[in-house]
């Protein structure tokens, strides 16, 4: 066979393979729908462009096998090893695991929190441990290369496929940071990342920076629990066509805006009605989201490991409106009524707002890409450590007495 008739064969075995995807790309102010003979070929370039970054780069990706762990103190199971080393959501994956590194990580994309002079300080002193102490190759933000002009920046023409690239991420910032880091790997895989806080909550970002030295080392060792923080995947539909797709990490917010007027807001679960929302919005969470917007808003705490998507009616015109925590197996639509008498305006992990017209919906369903979020201790201590010591949970300063045993 010929290398004309094997690309030919390739391309068509590519497109059968992608026949049920939308090929369409994304501005990030205006969505534009590509052809797909224009997408195929974008395909090929993006593919040309990878192999030569990574061939330039040498930046070789380490195997993982994913160990369950139902308990800290248990002796871990080995449950499957990671194809191609990408944590992916599937009926025999638990949320509670341990990693086992395949060989020693090689390579390391730090982000740090932007304008924050603390974290670039802080970033300063990881980078020189990656590289001296650690010796890993590392790989910075573009915007970040002219706090750290000796480290290699990654093109935003590679954000595609830095999964297969980077064995871990380190953040320095606060919650916000892992947002972004979510946003980097926005609609695929995400490595593990070790969060170390230097911003102004840090529920999410557990480790402390002082320690980092520690922390690294435990974290190339393989010493260390994950919480596979799921994610949802949303996508909007106008005039019954997808116009644009994402993943959150918190909620997703389909409110009023800069409306006057309520939300009138259909809403169905798996093609089934259960209620319409007449509300300033609805909000729909992950169980890692149950701390953020969704407290504010009245909603239900829940574990990060717990499975579940959290339904939050947001000020409604109801005394009975009351949340809901849903299966994360259901997919969720959120559609505005064509009788509503305004628009309504989504927010993911409150960024990235768009439109929904009368008749406009979203669909929303559990991500197959969660967060490996690396835990300080394990799942649980981290945790109640968190809402305990930032939420004030169940912060009672006075002690009952006891009843008097004189008679």
């Amino acid at each position: 066979m010929s290398n004309s008739q094997k690309s030919s064969q390739n391309l068509a075995i590519s497109k059968k393979k992608r026949s049920t995807s939308v090929y369409a790309k994304y501005n990030e102010s205006k969505p534009i729908v590509c052809d797909l003979n224009k997408y195929e070929e974008d395909l090929i370039n993006h593919d040309k462009e990878k192999n030569k970054f990574l061939k330039a780069k040498n930046l070789p990706k380490t195997p993982i096998t994913v160990i369950e762990s139902r308990s800290h103190n248990t002796k871990p199971i080995s449950i499957r090893n990671l194809c191609q080393s990408r944590f992916i959501k599937g009926p025999n994956v638990r949320k509670s695991l341990q990693l086992k590194w395949g060989s020693r990580p090689k390579t390391v994309l730090v982000i740090k929190k932007k304008d924050s002079k603390s974290a670039t300080r802080i970033t300063k002193k990881i980078l020189h441990y990656l590289v001296y102490g650690a010796k890993v190759n590392i790989l910075i933000e573009p915007s970040a290369q002219k706090d750290f002009p000796d480290n290699t920046p990654f093109k935003n023409d590679n954000k595609s496929y830095l999964n297969e690239i980077v064995d871990f991420v380190v953040s320095v910032g606060g919650d916000g940071t892992i947002l972004h880091v979510c946003n980097l790997f926005n609609l695929q895989p995400i490595p593990p990342l070790l969060a170390f806080h230097s911003g102004t909550l840090g529920f999410l970002a557990c480790y402390d920076y002082k320690d980092y030295r520690n922390s690294i080392q435990s974290t190339i060792k393989g010493k260390f629990f994950l919480t596979l923080r799921s994610r949802l995947v949303c996508r909007v539909f106008s005039n019954n066509e997808l116009v644009y797709k994402t993943n959150v990490l918190n909620e997703v917010v389909v409110g009023r805006g800069s409306s006057s007027h309520l939300c009138n807001l259909k809403c169905l679960c798996d093609e089934v009605s259960f209620t319409r929302i007449q509300a300033d919005g609805v909000l729909i969470g992950t169980p890692t989201g149950s701390t953020a917007y969704n407290l504010s808003a009245g909603g239900p705490i829940t574990h990060p490991s717990s499975s579940g998507i959290l339904f939050t009616p947001i000020c409604a015109h109801s005394l009975s409106a009351r949340p809901l925590v849903f299966p994360d197996s259901v997919k969720l639509k959120i559609k505005v009524a064509r009788s509503s008498r305004g628009t309504c305006t989504c927010f993911f992990d409150g960024i990235n707002g768009c439109t929904l017209n009368r008749g406009d919906y979203i669909v929303i369903s559990t991500s197959k890409y969660p967060l490996p979020s690396i835990n300080r201790t394990n799942a649980i201590s981290d945790w109640f450590s968190g809402i305990s010591t930032i939420l004030s949970w169940n912060d009672r300063k006075v002690v009952q007495k006891p009843l008097s045993t004189k008679k």
